[in-house]
């Protein structure tokens, strides 16, 4: 139950992307609008460095 409450971070240069499983309740909006960068059959699942940070 502890890795619920985990917060991840995904970083490049310009952004930083977190992921907290408790408060990200809705990361199909995140991966249907961000499919480069949110693909949750990939290791990180978050890549950020697919896009630009003002995407």
């Amino acid at each position: 139950m502890s890795g619920e409450s985990e917060q991840k971070a995904y970083q490049t240069e310009s952004i930083t992307v977190t992921f907290e499983a408790r408060r990200c309740l809705h990361a199909a909006e995140c991966v249907h609008g961000l499919p480069e960068v949110f693909d949750p059959t990939k290791r990180p699942w978050i890549q950020p460095d697919k896009t630009t940070a003002e995407r």
